[in-house]
């Protein structure tokens, strides 16, 4: 399977030769905002902090934040866009910093295969996701 992976307009995008298939994924960043004076800014519903170690072998880290409490699922999905694992399914969770881990498996715990995964965490009010690349 041949892919390349290019950088493109703030996405990271991922192109397989032998299908012609391009994904997308957005690059995950940090901005700083400038509110107008007397505003106040409005914070995200949800917000990815960061995946660490990354890349990683064999667990990582993902820290996200909720400005208030809410119902969350949180996924993997491989370059393809397949789910491979589900960490958590509609669980309500309070506002603030939240961490989970992935040990680089599947639902049935076989160890996923080298590559690049996306991790998608989504919630009544949005959704975000970020790039996981697992190493062997």
């Amino acid at each position: 399977l041949s892919q390349d992976v290019t950088l493109h307009g703030g996405f990271v995008c991922l192109a397989q030769a032998s299908s012609g298939l391009v994904t997308a994924y957005q690059q995950c960043t940090t901005t700083t905002a400038v509110p107008d004076p007397g505003s106040v800014p409005a914070r995200d519903a949800l917000s990815l902090v960061s995946i660490y170690p990354n890349p990683f072998n064999p667990r990582t880290t993902i820290a996200f934040e909720l400005s208030e409490s809410a119902e969350v699922s949180m996924s993997i999905h491989d370059a393809a866009g397949r789910r491979v694992h589900s960490l958590f399914v509609a669980r309500r969770l309070e506002a603030g910093r939240h961490e989970r881990r992935w040990d680089g498996r599947d639902t049935a715990g076989r160890r996923v295969a080298a590559g690049v995964y996306l991790v998608r965490i989504s919630g009544a009010r949005g959704v975000v996701s970020g790039p996981l690349v697992l190493v062997k």
